[in-house]
């Protein structure tokens, strides 16, 4: 009986690394140092933190350039021209990096359509929308009041639309937390309280096969969930 629980026990930990994801080279471990495991699993968790606090951290493009393209329509409407407005806006602290350059390039004399095709490539969506429709109104001339304008709600559509799929993407998180959590719990609950769930999950080998199964079968879950959250 005590050999089809050191049983179970060794599969659970030998699967447990591969079912949470978190392969990896081996590394030597000090004589009284943690688990190799639960290093693992607090180096995951410090990870996600991190990215966590980085990702808040960082300066929402699209916001700045929705500020970025009301600041300019609003100049232009008001009569000053678009070389006028891109230059008054390159002076602000919060501007995006792409119009701060196409500030200095206007500065320095180089047209607004020339100098947008020696900025470097716009990896951002947003400063690519933002950037062609200056491109446009530069090139085609008339007043460019309403195509900037309508830039801007494009990427505050674009930014709602952003906002509620990460909702839903910690909505999903959470529901496969509570579905992969809440057997564990309600096994941790039995078998505290209740001694004869104790003896038949511990002291059987009926009880030791669906400890192991049950708890391969939720971690396998639990990390299907979070590989489809993660690709949404």
């Amino acid at each position: 009986m005590i050999g089809a629980v050191a049983a179970g026990l060794a599969v659970i930990v030998a699967t447990l690394p591969w079912l949470l994801g978190l392969r990896g080279g081996r590394r030597p471990v000090p004589r009284r140092a943690a688990p190799a495991g639960f290093e693992r699993v607090l180096a995951a968790i410090r990870s996600a933190w991190t990215r966590t606090v980085e990702r808040s951290a960082r300066p929402d493009p699209t916001s700045a350039w929705i500020t970025t393209l009301d600041h300019l329509g609003r100049a232009v409407s008001t009569g000053s021209s678009l070389g006028q407005a891109v230059a008054a806006e390159g002076e602000r602290p919060d501007t995006p990096p792409g119009l701060r350059e196409l500030a200095r390039l206007r500065a320095a004399g180089v047209p607004i359509r020339e100098a947008i095709g020696q900025l470097p490539t716009a990896v951002h969506p947003d400063e690519r929308l933002a950037l062609a429709v200056i491109e446009v109104v530069s090139r085609a001339g008339g007043p460019p009041g309403e195509p900037i304008d309508r830039a801007a709600a494009v990427l505050r559509e674009r930014r709602a639309l952003a906002r509620e799929r990460d909702v839903g993407a910690a909505q999903a998180r959470l529901s496969a937390q509570v579905l992969c959590g809440l057997p564990v719990a309600v096994t941790a609950w039995s078998l505290l309280t209740d001694a004869r769930i104790r003896h038949v999950l511990l002291a059987t080998p009926v009880g030791v096969t669906c400890l192991v199964v049950g708890g391969g079968l939720d971690l396998l879950g639990w990390r299907w969930m979070r590989s489809i959250v993660s690709r949404a």
